[in-house]
């Protein structure tokens, strides 16, 4: 599923919440795999990557309006006005919340659309293949060789943090400067002997075990509680097959 739990990376890291996110690749109620561009907008999401408003036909008509007739008089459309100030005080508490957002990551992402959705699902399994391929030397040429395809470059902000970006402003690559630092920081052979998948059938979200024993099955205790009053239902209805078989005819 494409939830995160506490065992996961996502507290530490949003790019590792979002890159097990798309390993996964499955929401509740959508099929198994990658579809929509709604599934790209939660990755994002997932990631604290932020995302370029869709365009508004209405909001650029209104705009043009503004600034080509000046603003309105009367009662009827003083009280528009009103409402448009309103609207742009939302908006400007959203440029800030994005902007913050971009100063994390030093971008902002394209809105998904459905022509996005193939070369993302390219890219996940790129980068799962990366994490499977069991030779650190060849695991590292592949996530490098990524590096390259999708134009990333490392650069710094004006407080001297380090950052990633792309080259192209598009969704996937912009995806990519976020997924692939995160499947490096997991291509060591500790990190991803701990990745499981969670043994709950219902549930599959992937997870890092952080045991001592590194034999954890489920991702969380809802699973685990889940499993076991399962198993106890099973141990129950065998007991009472048994019952019946053994009783008179």
């Amino acid at each position: 599923m494409l939830s995160v739990t506490a065992d996961s990376p996502a507290e530490h890291d949003p790019g590792l919440a979002a890159l097990f996110a798309l390993l996964s690749t499955s929401i509740p109620g959508i099929p198994e795999g990658l579809h929509y561009p709604r599934q790209l907008r939660r990755i994002a999401d997932l990631a604290g990557l932020p995302i370029e408003p869709e365009y508004d036909l209405d909001a650029y008509l209104a705009d043009l309006r503004k600034r080509l007739y000046g603003a309105d008089t009367g009662d009827t459309e003083g009280a528009s006005d009103a409402g448009e100030s309103g609207d742009a005080g939302d908006a400007a508490g959203e440029g800030e919340r994005e902007g913050a957002a971009a100063a994390q990551w030093g971008m902002l992402c394209p809105s998904p659309v459905e022509a996005d959705v193939e070369p993302v699902a390219d890219l996940r399994d790129g980068l799962a293949a990366a994490l499977a391929e069991p030779d650190g030397a060849r695991r590292a040429e592949m996530l490098n060789g990524m590096s390259q395809q999708y134009g990333l470059f490392p650069a710094v902000d004006d407080e001297g943090r380090p950052r990633v970006l792309p080259t192209r402003h598009d969704v996937v690559s912009c995806l990519a400067a976020v997924l692939i630092p995160a499947a490096m920081l997991l291509a060591t052979a500790e990190r991803r002997e701990r990745m499981r998948t969670c043994a709950d059938l219902e549930c599959g979200t992937l997870f890092l075990d952080r045991t001592h024993s590194a034999r954890r099955r489920y991702c969380s205790a809802k699973c685990t509680s889940r499993a076991s009053t399962r198993r106890q239902r099973e141990r129950r209805a065998g007991a009472g097959a048994e019952g019946r078989g053994l009783g008179p005819g």
